[in-house]
């Protein structure tokens, strides 16, 4: 199979190597474009300098340099970072490279945070992409021993006080749910969006969402395509092409207007 022309802008500021990994069968170290548009598209429509969520150099790289064992040895620290969501790896991850000697530690024994609960919605099979290029790394950076991976383990404030051999804490622990004070918020049949997309709690047949921001439309989405049944939450490489895009509403055939698959919109019943 071939192409005669291939089109791509985002997974550029994800990873500008993108085609050079690929042509090199590398694609374990590729940084996958999520689609989120947060740095890119959002900052372009307000007039601030594009860039890119799982790559903030992009489009700063004048400003910013990760460059291998940049900090001088007199200056490099012993340094624990609390928490391997997002924030924490891509810390982790940026101070081994430049020559600081690191820990990362976190209660879950495997790395993402919150990220694992946003994979699991339809349409963002992509975050699994994410945690994989972050495993990718932390293997080969623990390989070099510039990092230390404590998984698995909880680390208190009195740890951290009593552990004098660190120079430095990082905390990327995230953020816990607001508790709205709503009457009837104790009541058994009420569920957070972590019993739901964490826990495996099941919510039933019959679901009110209360919330109607980018976390009550995840819940809403995963439990329209989930039922009570299914355990197995699918990653980008295991979804049916044609399935994607009729549900996305786009015309393989490109025979329509703009792309668009008319007569696209699907009724649930509830």
């Amino acid at each position: 199979d071939y192409a005669d022309l291939v089109s791509m802008a985002r997974p550029f500021l994800a990873d500008p190597y993108i085609l050079s990994k690929s042509r090199e069968g590398r694609t374990d170290e590729i940084n996958t474009c999520i689609g989120c548009n947060q740095a890119c598209l959002d900052h372009a429509f307000v007039g601030k300098t594009a860039s890119c969520l799982v790559n903030p150099v992009a489009c700063h790289e004048t400003e910013l340099s990760v460059e291998k064992d940049s900090v001088h040895p007199d200056q490099r620290l012993n340094i624990s970072i609390v928490g391997s969501g997002p924030a924490g790896l891509a810390f982790a991850t940026t101070a081994a490279t430049i020559g600081h000697n690191v820990t990362l530690y976190d209660k879950a024994d495997n790395i993402g945070g919150q990220f694992n609960m946003a994979k699991r919605i339809p349409g963002k099979e992509e975050f699994h992409e994410t945690i994989r290029y972050f495993n990718w790394q932390l293997s080969n950076l623990e390989k070099e021993g510039r990092i230390t991976m404590k998984l698995g383990t909880e680390v208190s404030n009195a740890d951290m006080i009593a552990d004098t051999t660190v120079d430095k804490w990082i905390i990327a622990t995230g953020v816990d749910p607001r508790t709205p004070t709503i009457p009837g918020i104790d009541h058994p049949n009420v569920l957070s969006y972590i019993d739901i997309l964490k826990n495996g709690v099941k919510a039933g047949k019959r679901v009110a969402v209360i919330g109607a921001g980018g976390i009550g439309f995840d819940v809403a989405e995963f439990l329209l395509h989930h039922n009570d049944d299914d355990e197995h939450d699918k990653k980008a490489d295991e979804i049916d092409v044609d399935d994607f895009l009729a549900d996305w509403g786009v015309d393989g055939t490109n025979e329509s207007r703009g792309g668009l698959l008319m007569n696209s919109v699907k009724k649930f019943e509830f």
